[in-house]
């Protein structure tokens, strides 16, 4: 191992780098208010902490809470009058409604109903390639909707793998469709509030701004650029990676289903039916999902044992990022740094603005962390349209598809073993490029309208 090898591998010196960048944040102007300072140097300290991954992702969220009760909820020392802002987050409907999908996917792979949906789905797209490979798009993203997007590219890549061993070992088809599962997981998860983390902090910091958006809106807004964004998916694949078949069996088999399927798919349905129609009958999402938990839990297909292994740590992560929005906003720090000027192009530019930080720091960070670093200054600055802002960044961090390790659904698509790097890069640039120049031209029309 050389010097450098040993410097990068040093954990302590990662740990004094995070100091010392939190430290900088001290030497800003006068200008800035000292409550501010302390807030960026929490946003530095825990976004060093995430880049670097020293601690577990929901490790450095806690820390988050207790350094912002402590250096942010009283201007005196000793008083701490005003912590509960920071634990607020944690009981808001954004992520009530996230824990409400934890567990509509929960029961689904409890009872094996996602891969029989999946099977089902998938055998209906003929004999062709083209139509097929689209298929694993649409099913993927279909399903990604409801169920987290690393779940879904888990279970469709379990599917696929017998097929995908009965393929020429070197027949480009097996790259195009490995990375329709990734693609399309990170595509499908912009379409409803619960697809993605990023979406429930958008939903979250927009509802801090006085902005509710129904479920139902969220959907009638992006299930339309989820569509889009397929369609160039699925040329782009066709065309990088052409197989010389012109007729392939697909056959695909699900689950024999127990006899609880039916009951789970049922008040499924009705949830997600009344998360479609809140609009309608008033009832809020959040109190849809803790109706359909009750049901789940009511009826027993959902117990005690199911609920310890419910992503946690991801509903941490999102709250650690909501409360640093929190301290950003109520320490001054966003409207001090909003006033220098930095921000001050307006309408298209500013969108490009963030579009491009959200892209280029999700493909370093996860996608959560950079939702939670971009959105707060985003829906901060005067005269934009904060609703639209906060979907394009959003929808930006599920952009970021071009390594292995900007998410989890491109690292399972790659340790299948079954595409190179180079692939997912060149066939990521180029669908992360067009949809994110589609996106800005959709949402900038939607707003006309």
């Amino acid at each position: 191992m050389t010097n450098i090898q040993k410097i990068l591998a040093n954990k302590n010196l990662h740990i004094l780098f995070c100091f010392f960048a939190a430290f900088l944040a001290f030497l800003l102007p006068e200008s800035c208010p000292i409550m501010g300072k302390k807030a960026l140097a929490i946003t530095i300290f825990s976004a060093s902490l995430w880049a670097l991954e020293l601690l577990p992702l929901h490790v450095t969220s806690l820390l988050v809470i207790i350094l912002e009760i402590l250096f942010l909820s009283s201007s005196e020392a000793g008083n701490f009058s005003n912590y509960e802002i920071f634990l607020i987050p944690f009981a808001s409907p954004v992520i009530i409604l996230f824990l409400g999908g934890f567990v509509l996917a929960a029961v689904f792979e409890k009872y094996k109903i996602d891969k029989e949906i999946a099977a089902k789905l998938i055998n209906i797209f003929g004999k062709k390639p083209y139509p097929i490979l689209v298929g694993f798009l649409l099913v993927t993203a279909i399903l990604s909707m409801w169920l987290s997007n690393t779940a879904t590219a888990a279970l469709m890549l379990s599917i696929i793998t017998p097929f995908l061993n009965s393929l020429k070992k070197e027949d480009p088809f097996k790259t195009a469709l490995v990375l329709a599962i990734a693609f399309g997981a990170n595509i499908g998860g912009i379409a409803t509030p619960i697809g993605t983390p990023p979406n429930a902090i958008a939903l979250g910091l927009l509802n801090n701004e006085g902005i509710k958006v129904s479920f139902s809106l969220w959907v009638l807004k992006l299930f339309p650029l989820m569509l889009i964004c397929l369609f160039i998916a699925s040329i782009v694949l066709h065309r990088l990676f052409k197989t010389q078949m012109t007729e392939i069996k697909v056959e695909l088999k699900g689950e024999r289903l127990p006899k609880e399927a039916l009951g789970v798919i049922t008040i499924a349905s009705l949830t997600i039916f009344l998360w479609l129609t809140s609009g309608v009958h008033g009832i809020p999402e959040a109190a849809v999902a803790l109706l359909a938990i009750t049901a789940f839990s009511f009826l027993g297909y959902l117990t005690s044992r199911d609920l310890k292994i419910l992503s946690w740590d991801i509903l941490i992560l999102i709250w650690g990022g909501l409360a640093l929005g929190q301290g950003l906003q109520i320490s001054g720090f966003a409207d001090w740094l909003l006033s220098q000027g930095i921000f001050s192009h307006q309408g298209i530019i500013l969108v490009i603005i963030f579009s491009l930080m959200s892209i280029i720091l999700s493909s370093i960070v996860s996608n959560t962390v950079a939702a939670n670093l971009i959105m707060p200054i985003a829906l901060k600055t005067a005269g934009a349209d904060h609703l639209t802002l906060a979907m394009i960044i959003a929808i930006s961090c599920s952009f970021a598809i071009v390594l292995p390790i900007s998410n989890p659904p491109n690292a399972i698509a790659f340790s299948s073993g079954l595409i190179k790097s180079r692939d997912m890069l060149k066939a990521g640039i180029i669908i992360s490029s067009i949809s994110l120049i589609v996106t800005i031209a959709y949402q900038q029309l939607l707003s006309m309208l």
